[in-house]
């Protein structure tokens, strides 16, 4: 498998950009009368369209995705479970057990999410390659890869891979097609890191209210037009992803997933996470072909989750997004296959 590494990323500052795949507008940004009506307080800036991706280059793409990752006619929560399990392409993470994070009945704080029947969605993280494999000094050979942090996930177990080369050929066709509407630090060069997310119906698969980079604070500083710290750290390190960046996902896959802005409810900024207002305005259906192009300003100023429709629940159905990001901070992750692509440590390079 060939390999997407730094020198390749950087080339496209003076390449000229493949020609822009056919788009159709899916939705985005939400209306002023829209944004009035729901009593939101700020406009949201993000886009989605239908993309026309070669057709050579996604067939490549989800070659590199083995089949046995997805559901089987004959399958059950329990045998998915018992196949995802032992699969060695998705990253090795562990969840909070039954959502609490408390020992007790229940055993261990935290279990294996490729065993369970967990609603996260499963993960393949991998990069761009910033200096090719190496022994370390402890005698482990390590790649040097942009790492993302995460929400809630501790740092060891972040994992990532070398991205492969038809992975990181998609990404230059999403960034191509994306062009017009990126912020000027996303429009520079095609994005470094992508995570493959696998969403399946039969797990009830979702991704909780969050936000990926930012926090109340921060929320409340925009609006009162006063500094802070960029980035929320994740795992006890620095904030990953480039700031101001733009989020790329492009879905794949035989199951629609609807996508939720949320905001606070007029008057209480201070109101959980979980009593935030949605409405229908600012949602959209993220099916086969459609690209969103998340913006940062939206990750600051609202939430956002999705969810599989509740039509589909205990189907046979899944969702695949490549979530392809900007990121800066540069980690050390094992080569060793048994190793799993676990964090090592941090790296000498910095980009």
């Amino acid at each position: 498998m060939l390999y997407a590494n730094l020198r390749e990323l950087l080339a496209w500052q003076h390449k000229e950009r493949p020609a822009r795949p056919r788009l159709w507008h899916v939705w985005g940004p939400v209306s002023s009368k829209d944004v009035i009506e729901a009593g939101c307080l700020a406009s949201t800036s993000s886009i989605c369209f239908k993309v026309e991706v070669p057709s050579s280059i996604l067939s490549a793409a989800m070659g590199c995705i083995p089949q046995d990752i997805f559901p089987r006619p004959c399958d059950t929560a329990a045998s998915l479970a018992a196949r995802l399990g032992v699969n060695l392409f998705l990253d090795h993470a562990h969840v909070l057990n039954k959502g609490n994070g408390k020992r007790g009945r229940y055993g261990k704080k935290r279990v294996s999410l490729l065993e369970s029947t967990f609603s996260q969605p499963r993960r393949m993280t991998c990069s761009v390659a910033v200096e090719d494999a190496e022994l370390d000094d402890d005698g482990d050979e390590v790649w040097h890869l942009f790492n993302y942090t995460d929400f809630g996930r501790l740092a060891e177990d972040w994992r990532c891979s070398p991205m492969p080369l038809p992975i990181f050929d998609l990404g230059v066709q999403l960034w191509s097609a994306a062009h017009p509407y990126l912020s000027p630090s996303s429009k520079q060069v095609p994005p470094s890191h992508c995570q493959m997310l696998f969403y399946y119906t039969l797990f009830d698969s979702k991704m909780g209210r969050h936000r990926d980079n930012y926090n109340l604070k921060w929320f409340k500083s925009i609006l009162n037009d006063e500094a802070a710290t960029a980035g929320t750290p994740m795992g006890g390190h620095e904030n990953s992803q480039h700031v101001g960046s733009d989020v790329l996902i492009y879905t794949q896959g035989d199951t629609p997933m609807d996508f939720q802005l949320s905001f606070p409810q007029p008057g209480n900024l201070d109101c959980a996470t979980k009593e935030y207002v949605m409405k229908p305005a600012f949602a959209v259906s993220l099916s086969a072909g459609t690209l969103l192009i998340y913006k940062d300003i939206d990750d600051q100023l609202f939430c956002h989750e999705a969810n599989f429709p509740i039509a589909v629940k205990n189907t046979l159905g899944h969702r695949v997004a490549f979530v392809y990001r900007w990121c800066t901070s540069v980690k050390r992750f094992h080569a060793a296959p048994e190793k799993r692509a676990a964090f090592k440590g941090d790296s000498r390079f910095a980009v």
